[in-house]
């Protein structure tokens, strides 16, 4: 997977550093090596964010379709559910 990242300066001498393939993410740095890791954190917040959204889905919909509990009953329910970067 590629992703595109933007880097440029400001009139105050600070490094931006963007990845327009995920919205509102991008580091600001003194350094080149600053803005990088901000945006890091930013692509790492986002990417997180997004799987626990796409996995509190899925275990809902398993809730939906659990068993109910009775004696002596073992079983499992799988799923998938889809992550998105975006």
């Amino acid at each position: 997977m590629n992703f595109d990242i933007i880097v440029r300066s400001n009139k105050d001498g600070k490094y931006i550093v963007a990845c327009p393939n995920f919205p509102n993410c991008q580091g600001e740095g003194l350094s080149l090596e600053e803005a990088i890791e901000g945006v890091i954190e930013k692509i790492a917040e986002h990417v997180t964010s997004n799987i626990k959204a796409s996995l509190k889905e899925a275990l809902r919909e398993i809730g939906k379709r659990a068993p109910q509990k009775g004696p002596f009953e073992f079983t499992s329910v799988m799923t998938k559910f889809p992550i998105s970067l975006n």
